[in-house]
C-alpha cells in the first residue's frame, strides 16, 4: 500500500508536535505504523522511546501486529497499548499499586453506600424507595464524568442527588479510596497527572477544596488512533 500526499506529510513529520484528523477508512491504522517505521529508519529514535496510544485492546494488538509484519517481524521495543494499560503500568512502576490496587466494581458501590451513609437522615426518607441498582450505576457515572474532567462544573447538576449532596457523595467517595490506598479507573488519568507534575510518587488526594475545584488536574493531551 503507498501513502497519498497526506498520509505521507503525517508519516514524515518530524520536528514538533502534529494533530492529524482522520475518519473511519482513511488509513489511519496504515499511518500510524508507516509514521513510527520513519521515525526509528529515518530519523533513528530509539523504539523504547516511541509510545502508540489507543482506546481498545484489539486496536492496540492489531497496531502491533502490523507494525512487527512491516518491521519484518524483527523486534523493536516500540510500546502498544491503551490508556488504562499505559496508565497503570506508570502508576505501577512509580507509585507501587498493583493489580489488587485496582477498585473492583462490587466495592465501588461498597464505597458509594458508604459514602451515602454520611447524608443527613432526612435524605433517606426523600429518597426512599428510589436507591436501586440503576440509581447507585447512575450516580457513580456521575462520579466517574467529574473525575475524567478533572473538575466539577459551575453548571453540574446531578439527576439524582442535590449539588450540596453530591459534593459530600464525591468527597467521601475519595477519602475512602485514598485510606484504602486504591485505584478507580477513572482516577488514572488525573493520577498519572500527578506523578508528571509531582516527578515523584504521589498519594490519590483527589478531593475537591471548599472552592469546588479539584486537587489534581486532568491528564495531559495524547494523540490516539484506533482502527
Amino acid at each position: 500500500m503507498q501513502a497519498n500526499k497526506q498520509q505521507q506529510r503525517a508519516i514524515a513529520h518530524n520536528t514538533g508536535p502534529a494533530l492529524i484528523l482522520a475518519g473511519p477508512g482513511s488509513g489511519k491504522t496504515f499511518t500510524t505504523v508507516e509514521r513510527v517505521r520513519y521515525l526509528i529508519e529515518v530519523h533513528h529514535a530509539d523504539p523504547s522511546h516511541i509510545l502508540v496510544i489507543t482506546f481498545t485492546k484489539a486496536a492496540a494488538r492489531q497496531m502491533r501486529d502490523r507494525f512487527f509484519a512491516r518491521m519484518d517481524n524483527q523486534f523493536f521495543p516500540v510500546t502498544f497499548g491503551t490508556f488504562h494499560a499505559v496508565f497503570f503500568h506508570i502508576l505501577k512502576t512509580s507509585c507501587h499499586y498493583n493489580g489488587s490496587s485496582i477498585l473492583k466494581e462490587k466495592e465501588k458501590r461498597e464505597y458509594l453506600r458508604a459514602a451515602l451513609l454520611t447524608l443527613p437522615k432526612k435524605f433517606y426518607a426523600q429518597n426512599d424507595g428510589k436507591m436501586d441498582q440503576e440509581w447507585e450505576q447512575g450516580l457513580l457515572s456521575e462520579i466517574g464524568f467529574i473525575k475524567n474532567i478533572g473538575k466539577l462544573p459551575a453548571d453540574f447538576t446531578s439527576e439524582y442527588v442535590s449539588r450540596q449532596e453530591f459534593m459530600r457523595i464525591f468527597v467521601s467517595f475519595q477519602k475512602q479510596l485514598a485510606q484504602e490506598k486504591k485505584l478507580d479507573l477513572d482516577d488514572f488519568a488525573a493520577a498519572v497527572h500527578q506523578v508528571q507534575q509531582a516527578g515523584v510518587s504521589v498519594g490519590l488526594s483527589f478531593v475537591p477544596d471548599k472552592s469546588g475545584r479539584t486537587c489534581a488536574l486532568a491528564a495531559g493531551i495524547f494523540l490516539s488512533f484506533g482502527g
